[in-house]
């Protein structure tokens, strides 16, 4: 995951609605990510 957006994430609010995804929170996106992120990481070791 790029430092850059983790940066981000540890100062931003996670109650921060995500004006592209109509009901989401910047917590639910981030969540969404990583889970893509631990999947795609997990795939490479197989």
């Amino acid at each position: 995951m790029d430092a850059r957006f983790v940066g981000l994430l540890a100062r931003a609010d996670p109650r921060t609605p995500v004006s592209t995804c109509a009901g989401w929170t910047l917590a639910d996106l981030t969540e969404h990510h990583m889970g893509e992120f631990l999947e795609n990481r997990g795939s490479e070791n197989r």
